[in-house]
């Protein structure tokens, strides 16, 4: 992949060019976004259709607790709920939270920001990946 991206940055005389692939994203959808920021600009302009988020806050142990205590009664979660890293990769990191205790065990094992999110259990998710490349008129 990232053989790849550098061929098309050089061939295109941009090393931007890969970002292009995702308009709605920052960077595109390269490794390194706030996952916080995205489903904010979702969740502004679809609702409906994107399960509520929120960064789980503090330094210590004690105020990330209570920061998840917080951001689940605000938002009247229970569980299972989703935690995983702001700044994520392909998925790297995500956990279904059945319990308080997994909560808690996810919180020791990292420092990094993460957040909180309603779980949405399927089969409701859907992806769509459209491509065009610069020579043709229509994509795929």
């Amino acid at each position: 992949m990232a053989v790849h991206c550098l061929w098309l940055a050089v061939k295109h005389r941009g090393l931007n060019v890969p970002t292009a692939a995702n308009p709605g994203i920052e960077t595109g959808g390269m490794v390194g976004e706030s996952k916080m920021v995205t489903l904010k600009d979702l969740f502004a302009t679809n609702p409906n259709f994107t399960a509520e988020a929120a960064l789980i806050e503090g330094e210590t142990f004690a105020e990330r607790r209570q920061s998840i205590e917080t951001i689940t009664a605000n938002f009247g979660l229970g569980v299972p709920f989703i935690m995983k890293p702001d700044m994520g990769q392909r998925g790297a990191g995500i956990k279904l939270i059945r319990t308080r205790a997994q909560a808690e065990n996810y919180l020791r094992q990292t420092s990094a920001p993460l957040i909180a999110q309603r779980y949405a259990p399927g089969p409701f998710e859907v992806g769509i990946f459209y491509y065009r490349f610069p020579h043709e008129t229509h994509g795929h």
